[in-house]
């Protein structure tokens, strides 16, 4: 090769840089937010399954019992919220829900109690319901008040849907090796 095409190699090359930077971000921002989207669906980060519920929630749940409600869905506005953006060169994933973190990373929040319930006749285990539930309850059957819950703490288990992960890792360490053979192979 002469110094000549050497030197239209270089340049093409430099200008081919930028766009290799600009191609290896929004192909990141791609691989992030359908993993986030994913973890949604398939109940998993990283290859590790979201634990399960301790119990029935929903009237969804007990009429459909081969097919309960997804976990951390019920009206979708957690799984809408995480938005990923690029900032210049990095990408921030995040989400503007107040419940996100705890139900991301897992711990105990303290419940300041007050929630009305029933006994459920068949289980014996108490079925929460709406406080306009109850009201509406109480006016029926004059002056029967439900019973409330005291105040108890109520532990969270980690159901991960934003952070590190070797899986998701991989799969942009995969694109970047791919983009980059195809920028420097034309």
């Amino acid at each position: 090769m002469d110094y000549k095409v050497f030197e239209k190699h270089l340049r093409m090359t430099a200008d081919d840089l930028k766009n290799l930077e600009k191609d290896l971000l929004n192909g990141t921002e791609k691989i992030v937010t359908d993993y986030t989207r994913q973890a949604f669906k398939k109940e998993q980060w990283d290859g590790k399954q979201w634990d399960k519920r301790k119990r029935v929630t929903s009237r969804h749940d007990r009429k459909n019992k081969d097919k309960p409600r997804a976990l951390l869905v019920k009206s979708g506005n957690l799984r809408r919220s995480v938005e990923v953006v690029q900032r210049g060169t990095q990408i921030i994933i995040s989400s503007d829900m107040p419940y996100a973190k705890i139900q991301n990373e897992g711990g105990t929040i303290n419940h300041p109690g007050g929630t009305p319930y029933i006994m459920d006749k068949e289980t014996g285990k108490p079925k929460f319901v709406s406080k306009k539930r109850a009201d509406s309850m109480a006016n029926r059957k004059r002056s029967v008040k439900l019973p409330v819950t005291k105040a108890h703490q109520i532990t969270i288990p980690k159901r991960q849907f934003i952070g590190e992960s070797k899986e998701l890792e991989q799969k942009i360490e995969n694109m970047i090796v791919k983009k980059i053979k195809e920028a420097f192979l034309k």
